[in-house]
């Protein structure tokens, strides 16, 4: 999910999410190194080496000074310097520039990739075959595919974070309530009621929300038990996507949990290392690891307000937001 700026007075929501999520978006010098579920059954899949990036996606990245990098099914990227976040779709991708203005490309059959015009986006989510995103005024957009209405926007000036699924949508509103629109097969549309959800993902056919306790609601398709969170207050980011049937979380402490679908080990994740920004595809799942060392981190984020981390990690310009990460990810994910 994705997820915006206060700029629209959404300010409970945006300042708790900016304050909770910055912890994980930004480690110390803004450079992280790539973690991937079983790389090795394609060996030519293997995430690129480097300490310098910043945010991830499903085989795409964004380092430090603003560039992409793709690779596995990805073999092309964007040229430039001024990104400031990104989403995957099941075979299209999206980049947010520093200018606010949106670039596509991958898959275009149902208009996925023909963006809206305009600088005014500040956080954006890519679905199986439809694309949506947030413009600085709070308002929504959508695009592509909407055999199933998932185009169908809700009226109001108020989101804050965004995300799509198979073939439906799903979104966060300033006073922390959750509304989903689409397709209706398998409970997709019935978040659970609330003001208290800080961010919002979606799965194939369902999606999974953050509580501003830290504690997690899942709802939609049970086959592989997505709804059934893990229990706990310290969580801190959820990642979902189109065409997934699990899900991967960050706790506090840089730990993750992952749950639902592991056919190939995507739910298996290592307990050794202090995770930064996550996110997952079909058949992996992805991570960022701290450099430096937690010890150094922890000391460091004791001394500055986690505020100013936030600023700093949107220092080009953006605000969205999965893979969680934050309000994408509100407020920005990932």
């Amino acid at each position: 999910m994705k997820a915006l700026s206060c700029g629209t007075g959404a300010c409970t929501v945006c300042i708790v999410a900016c304050v909770v999520q910055s912890f994980f978006l930004v480690s110390v010098g803004g450079a992280d190194t790539i973690w991937q579920s079983d790389w090795a059954r394609h060996q030519d899949w293997r995430p690129p080496a480097g300490d310098d990036f910043v945010a991830i996606e499903s085989f795409v990245a964004l380092r430090d000074d603003g560039s992409l990098v793709g690779w596995g099914p990805v073999d092309a990227v964007p040229a430039g310097h001024d990104f400031v976040d990104l989403a995957v779709g099941t075979s299209h991708y999206l980049a947010l520039h520093a200018d606010g203005t949106l670039e596509a490309w991958g898959s275009n059959q149902y208009g996925e990739c023909d963006v809206p015009p305009g600088e005014s986006f500040v956080a954006m989510a890519a679905g199986m075959m439809h694309s949506l995103a947030i413009r600085a005024d709070g308002s929504l957009a959508a695009w592509g595919r909407n055999g199933d209405g998932q185009c169908n926007l809700p009226a109001g000036t108020d989101f804050v974070a965004v995300d799509a699924g198979n073939d439906h949508s799903v979104a966060l509103r300033a006073d922390g309530s959750l509304v989903a629109w689409g397709a209706q097969h398998q409970g997709e549309c019935n978040p659970p009621f609330g003001y208290d959800f800080i961010n919002v993902v979606a799965n194939a056919h369902g999606g999974l929300a953050l509580r501003l306790d830290g504690s997690l609601a899942g709802w939609g398709w049970q086959l592989y038990g997505q709804p059934d969170v893990p229990s706990g207050n310290d969580f801190i980011a959820v990642a979902g996507g189109p065409g997934t049937g699990h899900h991967l979380a960050l706790r506090s402490d840089g730990s993750l949990a992952a749950w639902g679908l592991n056919n190939h080990g995507q739910c298996e994740v290592p307990t050794d290392h202090h995770f930064t920004d996550i996110a997952i595809s079909t058949e992996w799942s992805f991570a960022l690891v701290a450099v430096p060392e937690p010890s150094t981190l922890a000391g460091l984020l004791g001394i500055i307000p986690l505020s100013l981390f936030w600023a700093w990690r949107h220092r080009k310009g953006g605000a969205g937001g999965g893979s969680s990460r934050g309000p994408r990810k509100p407020l920005r994910g990932r």
